[in-house]
């Protein structure tokens, strides 16, 4: 990897650090915590050159750092969350599908994570559907040999063409389905496919990773629905979620490490093989799951279950 791909994630590892913390975090945190800092002296001179260019790197990128005083009266950073959002992005159906098609092709190791943060971003349409509009697209870089061809699925959404595909559910069912697509959004690092599924006259959700390979059909007739008004996919699936306010989890810590986890968590003990165990709270599953796995394997998650599943799926994507 060239240093250049080191000082990227490096960069992406410390926004995501500043932002899921509750309470600035010191120099020493971030050179512990911060996965491409490598646990550096804080203290040292090469420590200090590079997290110092990493400063000016984040505010030439219009990334405001808010410089605190802590509770030990040591100088804390954070990140103010609304200058790391981007601004709304419109762009028309052709151009989402033409950068979607493009990402598509990426299999850089080294880019697909940042490829994938950065896409998740950027999105065609204000995610509501008025009357007229056209369906919505999320964008992702690949689907990583799993679900359906990118190319096609989306020719169906922009066309407004029906299209038929295998899928097995997660209990194993398998069964045939024809919809109307809608769009593709991206949820809980996850996506999915929204329409009306004509078997069963109603509106249904699919994850793209649960439609077997090879079974996606695009219909041959343009314009064969209209999408109806006022629909908001990313809301509908929020509503679906079975893991919604304040998490309560526990996590193993490796000794000299995770400083952020053990400053805002509390002590619950040690596991057989010598690491620390902490009790940690969370507004939701999906933002603690993003937190713990910015430690990069130095914090694990115990419990709840699905805590481990989605940290473990994370983990999974980056190699």
């Amino acid at each position: 990897m060239s240093r250049d791909d080191l000082k990227a994630r490096r960069l992406v590892n410390l926004t995501l650090a500043l932002l899921d913390a509750r309470r600035p975090m010191t120099v020493a945190q971030i050179a512990a915590g911060v996965p491409g800092y490598d646990a550096a002296d804080p203290s040292s001179a090469a420590f200090r050159r590079s997290f110092e260019r990493d400063k000016e790197d984040l505010r030439g990128l219009g990334i405001e750092l808010e410089v605190t005083g802590s509770a030990n009266d040591e100088v804390g950073y954070r990140i103010v969350g609304s200058t790391a959002q981007l601004p709304p992005i419109e762009l028309t159906a052709e151009e989402a599908s033409s950068l979607a098609l493009a990402a598509s092709s990426w299999s850089l190791a080294s880019m697909a994570s940042l490829a994938e943060r950065a896409l998740v971003k950027v999105e065609a349409g204000s995610g509501t559907h008025s009357q007229g509009a056209t369906p919505r697209l999320a964008l992702q870089p690949r689907l990583d040999g799993e679900g359906p061809d990118l190319a096609e699925l989306l020719r169906g959404v922009t066309a407004r063409r029906e299209v038929t595909f295998g899928y097995v559910t997660g209990e194993g069912e398998r069964s045939e389905r024809h919809l109307q697509p809608w769009g593709v959004v991206s949820w809980r690092r996850r996506w999915y496919l929204t329409g009306h599924d004509l078997h069963r006259d109603a509106q249904r959700t699919f994850r793209l990773s649960r439609i077997s390979p090879g079974t996606l059909v695009v219909l041959d007739r343009p314009g064969a629905f209209e999408v109806p008004p006022g629909v908001d996919l990313r809301a509908q699936l929020d509503a679906l979620s079975p893991v919604r306010g304040e998490v309560t989890a526990t996590v193993a810590v490796r000794p000299g490490s995770g400083f952020g986890v053990r400053e805002q968590g509390t002590a619950a003990g040690t596991t057989e093989g010598g690491d620390d165990l902490y009790e940690i709270r969370g507004s939701d599953l999906w933002s603690l799951a993003g937190w713990v796995r910015s430690f990069a394997g130095d914090v694990v998650p115990v419990d709840p279950p699905q805590l481990v599943e989605l940290v473990r799926a994370g983990w999974e994507r980056l190699a």
